[in-house]
């Protein structure tokens, strides 16, 4: 008899599953798009890069005895990737023509429109197979630049390669997986609330999630 649907925990009036497989942090690949360079060795050399976090202003709305909040402006954070630097200077080759064409340090001009040098990248959590079949997910992210360039430095005592820290700034990201959007386009579309607080309640939601319908309707 197999005992593999008793580990984890029920949820909405389902008896345990199976634990779910995560995915994996070293299964994943980062790509770069920049207009009139091969980026290759980009994807090659990397060793880490971050996912994309997303932070909202918080405004708070006061009302007699109370504060309720909502959100304001959100910001994406930059992110940071980290390569090894090459003996065939690829990695720094290909930072010092993206630094360049953000400002050019010879003549110390810079590009009339950011357009000019922005740049897209891809970040794909993967299988462990390849091609595009293995992708489980995707970040996309729009506008990118580099904020920040650390080019590491010796180390008479260490034995650990070179590396090259970019620290990016991006516009927007989008997330896609197994063929569908993660972040839906249209969900604003047809709200037509008026108020600032909520109105869902979480324990009759939880009470609802578990009636007959809901268990007969399969596990969440």
């Amino acid at each position: 008899m197999s005992t593999a649907s008793k580990f984890g925990i029920s949820a909405a009036g389902v008896d345990g599953r199976a634990i779910l497989q995560p995915k994996l942090k070293y299964r994943y690949r980062v790509k770069f798009n920049m207009p009139t360079v091969e980026t290759r060795e980009f994807t090659r050399n990397v060793v880490t890069c971050d996912r994309p976090k997303l932070s909202a202003a918080e405004i708070p709305i006061h009302s007699y005895n109370s504060i309720a909040y909502i959100s304001g402006k959100h910001e994406w954070a930059t992110i940071n990737c980290t390569f090894r630097d090459d003996v065939n200077n690829s990695i720094v080759g290909l930072v010092g023509t993206q630094l360049q064409k953000q400002i050019d340090h010879h003549e110390q001009s810079s590009a009339k429109a950011a357009e000019d040098f922005k740049f897209g990248m891809t970040i794909d959590f993967l299988t462990g197979t390849h091609g595009t079949d293995g992708r489980l997910d995707q970040w996309g992210l729009e506008g990118c630049w580099i904020q920040n360039a650390d080019y590491d430095g010796g180390d008479y005592a260490g034995s650990d390669p070179l590396q090259v820290t970019l620290t990016i700034r991006f516009d927007n990201a989008l997330h896609s997986g197994d063929g569908e959007d993660l972040m839906p386009p249209g969900s604003v579309a047809n709200h037509t609330g008026e108020n600032a607080t909520g109105k869902v309640d979480p324990v009759t939601a939880a009470v609802a999630a578990t009636s007959p319908g809901a268990i007969a309707a399969g596990p969440l």
